[in-house]
């Protein structure tokens, strides 16, 4: 302010001051928005009423909500999730959350995760998609893709006729084509999941898309680690 000012006033009061000594405003903003600052001119000897606006922005923080979804919509399901399973080989954790966007507006959570541990082979199993924004049931999409392709995966491993039971011991070269087979079709089970889920439901095949990324890990006897991946975006 000009080094003449006096009686400075701040309207209405948002807990800042007038530091005189040092010609500055001191103070956290208690507010938001416009704020006016009245002060008086003094020269050769006329008293001059000033009126200088001040906005002062307020926190992002504070303008995102957090709303929670409609639970009687469409495939509802919690906006938030999470999982640990420990395992001889140490956790698997999984979560999900909605993004900003969508707590702030209340809508659903799009994604999905399923974690899940085979004892008798000691295979990990991890799968996540993140549904589309775009898509209006993908929320329903993610949850049938990741349940589906770990459903298949258990499904295979428990099958007495294909002896996939006996992962562990099996060479690497085996336990590798036992991988791949497990993980084609999984992804491919979650695709049908879908394609049903559509007809079933008599809704697009495209309003479920998602993206899908599954894992799965298999503890070896030397300590290492044999690690099967794969993801559609």
């Amino acid at each position: 302010l000009p080094p003449t000012a006096t009686a400075i006033t701040f309207h209405p009061e948002c807990g800042l001051t007038w530091d005189a000594a040092v010609q500055q405003i001191h103070g956290t903003p208690s507010q938001s928005g416009d704020v006016e600052i009245h002060y008086q001119i003094h020269e050769n000897n006329n008293i001059t009423p000033v009126v200088q606006k001040l906005y002062i922005n307020p926190d992002p923080k504070s303008l995102w909500q957090n709303q929670p979804s409609d639970p009687t919509a469409p495939y509802a399901k919690p906006d938030t999730a999470h999982e640990r399973i420990p395992t001889p080989q140490g956790s698997l954790i999984a979560a999900r959350m909605r993004g900003r966007s969508h707590a702030h507006n209340g809508t659903h959570c799009d994604d999905d995760y399923r974690i899940a541990y085979h004892e008798r082979t000691g295979l990990h199993f991890i799968a996540v998609a993140d549904g589309a924004g775009s898509a209006a049931f993908s929320r329903y999409g993610s949850q049938l893709a990741v349940n589906a392709a770990a459903n298949t995966v258990w499904q295979l491993l428990d099958d007495s006729e294909k002896d996939f039971f006996r992962l562990p011991q099996y060479d690497a070269d085996n336990q590798k084509h036992v991988l791949s087979h497990l993980i084609r079709h999984a992804a491919y089970q979650a695709y049908a999941a879908q394609t049903e889920a559509a007809k079933a439901e008599a809704i697009p095949l495209k309003s479920l898309a998602c993206t899908l990324l599954i894992a799965l890990a298999l503890p070896c006897a030397d300590g290492t680690w044999l690690v099967a991946a794969y993801w559609v975006g």
